[in-house]
C-alpha cells in the first residue's frame, strides 16, 4: 500500500474514532442511570476489557509444560 493511501486511511478512521467515541459519549452521559453510576460503568467497562486477556492468559498457562510454570 502506498504511503499516501495508508495516511488517507489513518486520518479518516482517526476522525471517525474520535467523533464515533464523543458521540457516544455525550449520549451516554445524558442517560440518567449513565450519570448517577457512573464509576460502575467505568469498573464493568476495565473489567469487561480485560476479560480476554485474562482468558488467554489462563489458557496458556493451562497448555504450558508444568517446567515452565514456576
Amino acid at each position: 500500500m502506498r504511503y499516501l493511501r495508508f495516511l488517507l486511511f489513518n486520518v479518516v478512521g482517526a476522525a471517525g474514532w474520535v467523533t464515533s467515541m464523543i458521540t457516544l459519549g455525550y449520549l451516554l452521559g445524558n442517560i440518567p442511570v449513565v450519570r448517577r453510576n457512573f464509576q460502575t460503568f467505568v469498573i464493568a467497562i476495565i473489567v469487561v476489557s480485560l476479560l480476554p486477556a485474562v482468558s488467554q492468559a489462563l489458557k496458556t498457562r493451562k497448555k504450558a509444560p508444568a517446567a515452565l510454570q514456576k
